[in-house]
């Protein structure tokens, strides 16, 4: 790489370094007087919103340079990585919002910079992750978003739910990252390189799968597979996302599995898909990666899907429905084509607002009826119309029916399956669809056709609770009617990362 790439190789770390600046900003000011501490939600947010604004305008510099993707770097800044820290960075700002309305969090005034440190540490984690092109850099930058993760988790110090969610995903993390370190140790071993892209430059010089290879290879996606909840690596996710606080569980399952899939997409597209071994048989055993892929889908999406038809606490049913979503995108990860990846990337733009949107609704509700019971949402559709209709607008798109963007989202996952001719894939794909519209309408269900037991008023919600519920809402149905800008942009981001 020449002096200018390196300059503009550079340049588009620029959001990386205002997240690190705005992380010892909110150091500092929690060693400051409590009035000055107070105004850490305010500098976080700030903080945020020039990184993704440094990161659209970064975005145009990277169309003007060639391509950062020679000589086997630990890091990258493609399409491919903008379009995913623009959904981080986003996603993380709306987290802000989460958090200051989240009476749980705020209850530990002491501990807000604390929380907030956490918070732009796992950020950090994230952002490296969707520009990770080499093993050991995606393991770093998995441990930087875990460890804290851990610890937010058990926030709630007085709470044992809390406590005990904490607990289980330190130890399922600490498993899993050992299980992965020791997969890179041995595809070092069986490689000699832990590079993304050397890896393609190995594997189309003719080496193969080998049992050390194979052995590694589970291990890694194993690893991979835990932070994104994928199965049999999902035991963690319904504790840990019952017992943390709601905002922390929204966290967890958006922009934590945003940053999740992004580093295992470009993993196995830079390293198998490219040299042509996902569709190799693998040791004589009559199957191949690709057909892996397919199983862990059909297991993801079927386990999430079945699971959360018997949960009655929402924030369980939404873990278990997050799970499902996966199975979706590793199901379009399977069909190894261009279409596929297109799929991904529209996919999970959608559903971090519609999993944003219902997450915030639990929220809200949760701190006017103080339950998260779904038993207990009965008559809400009347008694809270405006909530309830919002509720309505975000299930009917994670269901993925009409007219909402869900739909769609959806619809470009089947297409690049029977593109694929996965067809098994394709028949689960719509059976867990059908599951899924089950229990996402009991909640509409129990909200409009059943009475309540009390008849007592519940708060107004705020005009800025309204407006957010807008902002994640109204996208929905815009994009239901006419999603092409999605589609184009993802084709576009993809066409720079040389997918």
């Amino acid at each position: 790489m020449d002096l200018t790439n390196q300059l503009s190789f550079l340049a588009t770390l620029i959001p990386e370094y205002l997240i690190i600046l705005f992380l010892l900003i909110i150091v500092f000011m929690d060693f400051s007087t409590e009035k000055i501490a107070e105004k850490i939600p305010a500098v976080a947010m700030s903080g945020l919103l020039l990184a993704l604004l440094a990161n659209l305008f970064m975005t145009g510099t990277l169309y003007e340079t060639e391509k950062l993707l020679a000589g086997g770097e630990i890091f990258v800044n493609d399409g491919f990585a903008f379009l995913f820290k623009f959904m981080i960075l986003a996603s993380s700002l709306i987290m802000v919002y989460f958090f200051v309305q989240d009476d749980e969090v705020n209850a530990y005034k002491t501990r807000k910079g604390e929380f907030y440190i956490l918070f732009y540490s796992m950020v950090l984690g994230m952002m490296l992750l969707a520009s990770a092109n080499d093993l050991i850099a995606a393991y770093i930058a998995l441990e930087v978003l875990s460890l804290p993760s851990y610890i937010a988790a058990g926030f709630l110090k007085v709470d044992k739910r809390s406590s005990e969610a904490s607990l289980k995903y330190l130890l399922f993390g600490a498993v899993a990252s050992g299980v992965m370190l020791f997969g890179i140790s041995l595809l070092y071993f069986s490689m000699s390189s832990t590079s993304f892209q050397i890896l393609v430059s190995n594997m189309s010089h003719g080496i193969g799968f080998d049992p050390v290879m194979i052995l590694a290879l589970i291990f890694i996606i194993g690893g991979f597979g835990y932070k994104i909840s994928m199965v049999p690596f999902h035991f963690w996710t319904p504790d840990v996302f019952e017992g943390a606080p709601v905002s922390i569980t929204t966290f967890l399952s958006v922009s934590s599995k945003i940053a999740g899939v992004a580093v295992f997409v470009r993993f196995i597209v830079y390293s198998f898909a490219g040299s042509n071994l996902m569709n190799q048989e693998i040791a004589g055993l009559g199957f191949n990666l690709n057909s892996f892929l397919v199983l862990l889908s059909i297991l993801t999406m079927t386990v999430g899907n079945l699971t959360a038809i018997f949960q009655n606490n929402i924030k369980r049913m939404l873990a278990y429905s997050s799970i499902g979503h996966i199975g979706f995108i590793v199901a379009a990860l399977a069909a190894n084509s261009e279409q596929g990846l297109i799929a991904i990337s529209s996919y999970l733009l959608i559903y971090t607002l519609m999993n944003f949107g219902a997450f915030l609704v639990v929220l809200l509700i949760k701190f006017r009826i103080g339950s998260e019971d779904i038993r207990d949402y009965k008559g809400l559709g009347y008694k809270m119309p405006f909530l309830s209709v919002m509720m309505v607008i975000f299930l009917v798109s994670l269901a993925g029916l009409p007219p909402t963007a869900g739909f769609w989202a959806k619809f470009y996952v089947f297409t690049a399956l029977m593109e694929a001719k996965l067809y098994l894939l394709a028949l689960f794909a719509i059976f867990n669809t059908v599951i899924g519209v089950f229990y996402y309408f009991r909640v509409m269900k129990v909200m409009y056709f059943e009475k309540s037991e009390t008849a007592e008023p519940l708060p107004i919600l705020t005009g800025g609770n309204k407006t957010v519920l807008l902002v994640l809402g109204l996208p929905l149905l815009i994009l239901g009617i006419y999603f092409t800008p999605v589609v184009e942009l993802a084709r576009e981001t993809l066409k720079i990362a040389g997918f």
